[in-house]
C-alpha cells in the first residue's frame, strides 16, 4: 500500500512536470525499495504496469534536456535550483530516474516477472531513451560500486529471493538472460579487473562469474573471443586455490 501511495504521487509530479516533486519522489521510493527485502508482490506489479510509470520515466529520459531548461526556470525562479548549472540539474534529475529504475529492478527474481526487464527487452534499442539508459549503466558499472548504497539504512537487509549483491550486476545480468543482449567490451574488461582483484572469499566474485557466464552464453562473444587470455588467466587462477573450494570454481569449469 506504501509503494502503490509513493507511486501515485510520482505519477502526479510526472503530470505536471514538477521537477522537484519528481526528483523528491523517486527519491522516496529508492529510499523504501531498499530498505525492504521483499520482492514485488504480482499484484503491485499489475498496479505499476497499469500506471505506466517506466514508460513516463524513459520518456522523461528521452525528454531531459529540454525538460530542464525550459521547467526549471519557469516553476523554480526563486528556488536555488535556479542557481544550479543547467548541465548539473539534468544530470541529477537523469541520476535520480536511473536509480529508481535500478531499485525497482532489484525487487524482481525472476526475469520473466520482471517489469522493468521486460520493458527493456521490448524497447527499441536505437532509440535515444535506450541509448542513454545503456550508457549510463555502462558507465556506472565502469564505477565498480554499487549506487543505490547511499540509500540503504545500516541495519537493512538485502532479499536473499533477488540473490545479487550490487544492482548493477543484476540489471546486466538481466538483460543478458535473454538472446537479444549484445556484448560489450566495458563490461568484460570491467569484468576481468574485479576477477584479477578479489579473493576466493568475497561473494561478489561469484556475480561477476555468473554475468560473464551470461555475456559468453547470450551473446556473440564466441565470435570475437575478446580479451579471451586476460579471461583465461583468471579462471585458471580461481580453479588452482587450493587452499578452499568455492562455488565458484564449479562456474569456472562450466567455462572450460
Amino acid at each position: 500500500m506504501i509503494l502503490i501511495l509513493l507511486i501515485s504521487e510520482a505519477m502526479l509530479n510526472f503530470s505536471s512536470k514538477n521537477f522537484n516533486g519528481i526528483y523528491s519522489s523517486l527519491n522516496c521510493l529508492c529510499y523504501f525499495l531498499n530498505n525492504i527485502s521483499i520482492i514485488v508482490p504480482e499484484k503491485i506489479t499489475q498496479d505499476l504496469k497499469q500506471l505506466n510509470l517506466i514508460e513516463d520515466i524513459f520518456n522523461l529520459i528521452e525528454e531531459n534536456n529540454e525538460f530542464i531548461y525550459k521547467k526549471v526556470a519557469e516553476h523554480y525562479s526563486n528556488n536555488c535550483l535556479y542557481f544550479w548549472d543547467a548541465n548539473e540539474l539534468e544530470k541529477t534529475l537523469l541520476n535520480q530516474l536511473i536509480y529508481f529504475i535500478l531499485s525497482l529492478n532489484s525487487k524482481f527474481s525472476l526475469p520473466e516477472e520482471n517489469m522493468v526487464l521486460q520493458f527493456l527487452i521490448n524497447s527499441d534499442s536505437q532509440s535515444k531513451d535506450y541509448s542513454i539508459f545503456s550508457e549510463n549503466i555502462v558507465y556506472l558499472f565502469n564505477l565498480e560500486e554499487d549506487p543505490l548504497s547511499r540509500y540503504k539504512f545500516q541495519n537493512s537487509e538485502r532479499s536473499e529471493q533477488t540473490l545479487y549483491n550490487n544492482c548493477l550486476i543484476k540489471i546486466v545480468s538481466d538483460l543478458f538472460s535473454f538472446k537479444q543482449a549484445k556484448k560489450s567490451t566495458i563490461l568484460i574488461d570491467v569484468i576481468i579487473r574485479k576477477l584479477n582483484n578479489l579473493s576466493a572469499s568475497d561473494q561478489i566474485r561469484s556475480d561477476y562469474l555468473s554475468l560473464m557466464q551470461l555475456i559468453i552464453n547470450n551473446s556473440c562473444y564466441l565470435e570475437q573471443m575478446y580479451k579471451i587470455e586476460e579471461l583465461l588467466s583468471c579462471f585458471n587462477m580461481i580453479l588452482n586455490e587450493k587452499d578452499q573450494y568455492t562455488i565458484d570454481q564449479d562456474i569456472v569449469r562450466h567455462f572450460i
